[in-house]
């Protein structure tokens, strides 16, 4: 999108320029870490020159490798949440009717 010559991302295309998620790109307009411009009610844009900027002063992390599950995961103890193997509760005798008593 090209307002006044200057070109502009909307929020999804920023989030997908910094490789985050598209309410990272809000948080980080609303806590005033990236200015942005309302278009409308709904939408917001971003300068490309300020996504620039953004991320050359954004120290850059190396992702770590994942983890591997081990090839033998412990077994699970007890039983599971809403198991049918459940203890029984003790019957309840009936209480005598006072009037059959007499």
């Amino acid at each position: 999108m090209i307002l006044d010559g200057k070109p502009y991302l909307t929020v999804p295309e920023t989030a997908a320029r910094l490789g985050c998620s598209h309410q990272w790109v809000r948080y980080l307009i609303k806590e005033g870490g990236l200015p942005a411009l309302r278009v409308n009610q709904r939408r917001m844009v971003v300068s490309e020159d300020a996504v620039t900027l953004y991320q050359s002063y954004r120290p850059t992390v190396d992702k770590p490798e994942p983890v591997e599950p081990s090839p033998k995961a412990p077994k699970k103890r007890g039983r599971p949440f809403g198991s049918k193997n459940r203890v029984k509760p003790a019957p309840v005798e009936p209480t005598p009717d006072p009037d059959e008593v007499l």
